[in-house]
């Protein structure tokens, strides 16, 4: 059991005998409870070994297997967290693969619903052929959405050889090559309750939630497991990336190709804390950009990081996509020369720590932010504190060291009005 005095919580813990760590944050009085059920299994895993024997698996895989999961002999395990009055869903990443539900009652059967159809897959060669139709559908969906474009076009001009560059559901061409003894494969390596973590919150009770995990989690022995990424060029790939679609003003993502640091908690805390000085509303930049009508309402920033890769992000609309290059590069370096004020520095502080201790009131947003944490060796819990301890030379070591106008990628969307020229 864990305390954390500054955001007033408790979180308990366990690991099963199985190896599975289980996280369980008790919110008296919350309405709502929440539970994820997650592996460490994205889209990047795409080499590995199992007990010894190399894998190489086609893009898109991970994100098939959390599709074909939800899928039982008897039907749709959605209409079994439906009875109970929960609502169920799951989602990929790049580093793993999350399936949860919230409900408001019948939690603890709602957790045996989820550990049970998780643990219990079922493909058969003629479902994993349907699948292959509707996924195919929705790469289709993605594949003309320009922001969802934008995105990857500078992951892929910011990375030459990492699995981050990669859409996290494939391509038509990758997925048809998805069977089901390839599903079986990497379910049985990345889906042993070692490389899985449970995290369940609200108004409930931890040693409920430990009766639950015992009965439906099974003692099995899990594969030794060890996965394998190119080695990655410390410079960008290319430094401008374009694309065409039917959009009614050109947009861009501004993207820094970072180090990655070890420790993700301080990792993200001093970004947000930079972003906020450099980027925030509050500031010269974006006062001057949104002035001269160079950047709309839809700017925003971010920093991403996980296994191998790490980045910061600038994404708006702007009639002058060099324009904004330009003006951003110019103010980091003026930045760097003059300095970061006190002032300003504790005001970002503020800032973001204000933001992170009213998260903690809103259990999903805990959940999602704290297993992938998990996963990276982390404890979201402690992020407000890691915030409130910055100080002014951990930030400058940041800006001095990143966000290099050497590792910036300018990836633009441009209007198009003829659709076939896409």
């Amino acid at each position: 059991m864990k305390t954390y005095p500054t955001i007033g919580e408790t979180l308990h813990e366990f690991v099963h005998s199985s190896g599975l760590r289980v996280y369980v944050l008790p919110k008296p009085g919350f309405g709502k409870s929440f539970a994820i059920y997650a592996t460490d299994f994205g889209s990047v895993n795409n080499v590995f070994t199992s007990d010894g024997v190399k894998i190489r698996v086609p893009d898109g895989v991970a994100h098939f297997l959390e599709h074909k999961l939800f899928e039982e002999e008897e039907g749709d395990v959605f209409g079994k967290f439906s009875a109970l009055g929960a609502s169920a869903n799951a989602y990929t990443s790049f580093d793993m693969t999350g399936y949860l539900f919230s409900a408001t009652a019948n939690v603890y059967d709602s957790l045996s619903v989820l550990l049970r159809f998780v643990q219990n897959p079922y493909f058969t060669d003629e479902n994993v052929e349907k699948e292959k139709g509707i996924i195919g559908q929705e790469i289709d969906m993605y594949r003309d959405d320009p922001s969802w474009n934008c995105f990857f076009n500078g992951l892929r001009a910011m990375y030459e050889k990492h699995p981050v560059r990669v859409d996290i559901a494939g391509t038509a061409e990758s997925i048809s090559k998805i069977d089901k003894t390839l599903l079986y494969q990497c379910y049985n390596a990345f889906y042993s309750p070692k490389n899985m973590i449970l995290f369940v919150g609200g108004d409930i009770e931890p040693e409920a939630v430990r009766e639950v995990v015992e009965k439906e989690v099974p003692d099995r022995r899990s594969p030794e497991v060890e996965v394998f990424f190119p080695e990655e060029p410390e410079a960008v790939a290319q430094t401008e990336v374009e694309a065409s679609f039917m959009v009614s003003r050109p947009m861009l993502g501004l993207c820094f190709k970072e180090k990655q640091m070890e420790d993700p908690v301080y990792a993200d805390a001093v970004y947000e804390v930079l972003g906020t000085l450099l980027f925030g509303k509050s500031t010269s930049l974006y006062k001057e950009l949104y002035e001269e009508n160079l950047i709309g309402d839809s700017f925003s920033y971010g920093y991403s990081a996980g296994k191998g890769y790490a980045f910061m992000q600038l994404e708006t609309e702007s009639d002058n996509p060099q324009k904004v290059r330009e003006r951003v590069l110019h103010h980091l370096e003026k930045v760097r020369q003059e300095g970061i004020g006190n002032a300003d520095f504790e005001r970002a502080k503020k800032s973001v720590y204000g933001s992170a201790v009213r998260m903690m009131d809103n259990i999903e947003q805990i959940a999602h932010a704290f297993v992938p944490m998990a996963f990276r060796g982390g404890d979201f819990l402690t992020y407000p504190d890691v915030v409130r301890s910055l100080t002014l030379n951990d930030v400058t070591d940041v800006l001095q060291n990143g966000l290099s106008a050497k590792n910036c990628v300018l990836s633009i969307v441009k209007p198009n009005t003829r659709r076939d020229e896409q």
